[in-house]
């Protein structure tokens, strides 16, 4: 891929040289994600657009010829509406200042030990065996979230308390990203509507007996961090009449929740948890292979200890 990516970067060079500067950078992602990238920024912008490079790899070995994966890259980068976006462009000007930015504070949930990389230099704090990380929601699309990570440096310029900047954010995301509740079943039945097993899925014995919910936000984008809406958990634990919720965090951008019944057995939802183990093949989107648990009574999550307590 090493050929094909210099390659690129040099024909992109030729058709952009006096309209945008095109630098090959490697990225890291969350969970050890190191990825090669093209980034093309403009001339005298402060604002770039970032193109991975695997993508394209993947097409190019399946035929598309290299000249048309130039001429693609080079419209989306002149087409993206995010590089003449004012939420976007006035950031670099704002960033420094809390009163500007505060409103668009967010977290996403990482694993920690997973993230030590990915997290230097970045602003955060522990959470049981994860790591909220503070990022700013700059504007939505149909199409996707544009977030940025400001640097540790910055934030700490602001001079406000970690755990104002947590707060701020936690209220901020339940507006910026609404949450999601629904059934998991309910969810598996309407994506499998209209294949083959489809008779299967409507059928009495798809059903496991046990109601287990997904959380997540309206965009599925790094969703997990919804459970950190204030007051969503104890509001759903009071609308299932129950005390405590298992909860399972099978990726970065939903949990599963469980209502804990006489009916469930912790050892239960471990062994389900078993099922959303780390994969090193596919470990793009993992967040814990802890089982978790929120207690009504102290509104706090915590580890679901060998006990079931």
């Amino acid at each position: 891929m090493d050929f094909f990516t210099q390659e690129l970067k040099r024909l992109l060079e030729e058709r952009l040289h006096e309209e945008a500067g095109v630098k090959l950078e490697c990225i890291t992602k969350a969970n050890r994600q190191s990825v090669p990238a093209l980034t093309i920024r403009g001339m005298q912008k402060n604002v770039s657009r970032v193109f991975y490079v695997k993508e394209y790899y993947d097409r190019f070995h399946d035929g598309m010829a290299l000249d048309d994966i130039v001429t693609e890259i080079i419209n989306a980068y002149r087409q993206d509406p995010n590089l003449s976006n004012p939420s976007i462009l006035d950031l670099g000007d704002i960033l420094l200042h809390y009163e500007a930015v505060k409103d668009r504070l967010c977290i996403r949930l990482v694993n920690y030990e997973h993230n030590r990389e990915y997290l230097k230099g970045k602003f955060y704090t522990r959470f049981l065996d994860l790591a909220c990380c503070l990022c700013l929601f700059v504007d939505r699309t149909p199409s996707q979230i544009v977030t940025l990570t400001p640097p540790r440096e910055i934030i700490n310029q602001w001079n406000i308390p970690p755990e104002t900047l947590m707060q701020t954010a936690r209220k901020n995301m339940v507006s910026l990203l609404p949450a999601q509740v629904f059934l998991l079943e309910d969810k598996l039945r309407e994506l499998f509507q209209g294949l083959e097993f489809s008779q299967y899925v409507n059928s009495p014995d798809f059903s496991t007996g046990i109601d287990i919910y997904v959380i997540t936000n309206d965009r599925y984008h790094f969703g997990s961090s919804a459970v950190l809406y204030e007051n969503l958990l104890r509001d759903f634990a009071d609308e299932k009449g129950v005390d405590e919720l298992i909860l399972l965090p099978v990726s970065l951008h939903e949990m599963l929740a469980v209502p804990c019944t006489d009916s469930i057995l912790p050892s239960f939802c471990r062994m389900m948890m078993e099922g959303f183990a780390y994969d090193p093949a596919a470990p793009a989107n993992f967040l814990s292979s802890q089982t978790y648990i929120y207690s009504r009574k102290t509104n706090q999550i915590d580890y679901l200890l060998d006990d079931g307590k």
